[in-house]
């Protein structure tokens, strides 16, 4: 193995900053903290954030999104998470929980993914959830709880 001793590195054109393959250029993080309730079966954005990224990166994007219900029924506490950028999905989970339940449940939805080689752009990182089979609420960021996602550029 060779070493390389340095005093400084250059960048050649003023702003494209020096990447290594495989190494994050930047890392955006998005918290969210307000109590959401959610009781229908139809997809919707839960919270997302936004990334700019230079030619030829890739995104890593990482969320964990806690959940409570007072599940009863079947299915209670069915509920699907997803993990998209843009309208592409990215990664989806799915937390059933107990059957015919009747105690709290506490569940933490923890999703990742990657994207492929990216144009240059600004790409928006979405969590979308839905109920499934259940008919309960699903209550989001119950005090003291938060959610995040977690939005890193990497060099190719």
């Amino acid at each position: 193995m060779s070493n390389l001793y340095v005093d400084s590195i250059v960048e050649k054109t003023t702003g494209n900053g020096v990447h290594i393959p495989g190494h994050v250029i930047q890392v955006k993080c998005v918290e969210w903290d307000t109590v959401y309730t959610d009781s229908t079966y139809a997809e919707k954005e839960l919270f997302s954030g936004q990334i700019t990224v230079q030619e030829g990166s890739k995104i890593v994007a990482m969320a964990s999104v806690g959940r409570y219900v007072n599940p009863t029924g079947v299915w209670g506490s069915a509920y699907e998470m997803r993990l998209k950028i843009g309208s592409v999905l990215i990664q989806d989970t799915e937390h059933v929980g107990t059957r015919n339940s009747s105690d709290e449940e506490s569940f933490q939805h923890n999703l990742m993914g990657q994207t492929g080689v990216l144009t240059a752009g600004t790409y928006t990182i979405k969590v979308t959830g839905a109920q499934i089979v259940s008919t309960n609420s699903h209550e989001f960021n119950r005090t003291p709880r938060s959610s995040w996602l977690i939005m890193q550029e990497i060099a190719q």
